[in-house]
């Protein structure tokens, strides 16, 4: 059992690094079908790289979005975990802060 369930707090999502890396090599392909159909005055290859590249990006800044939300919710948990075990255990802490 993880932490996070043994406190009922939000788990993680997966580290999103990798899905980046994919969306940056994304980009790099539509730029180089965009750079090959202008050198080659295609404007049908430039269409038809722009449309399908691009394409896969706006679903992909979605999924990225959607897990940011995920890694907010489970640092809110965190936090609220935090403040309510230095209400319950060391309430100074806290007042201390205040009169700053």
């Amino acid at each position: 059992m993880s932490s996070e369930e043994l406190l009922g707090i939000t788990p993680p999502p997966e580290y999103q690094c990798a899905n980046i890396d994919e969306y940056i090599k994304e980009v790099d392909k539509l730029l180089e079908c965009l750079v090959k159909g202008s050198d080659n005055h295609d404007f049908d290859e430039i269409t038809y790289g722009a449309t399908f590249h691009a394409s896969y990006l706006e679903g992909n800044f979605e999924d990225l979005r959607h897990n940011i939300e995920l890694v907010r919710d489970w640092g809110n948990g965190w936090k609220t975990l935090a403040k309510e075990l230095i209400e319950m255990y060391e309430p100074e802490l806290l007042e201390d802060k205040l009169e700053e």
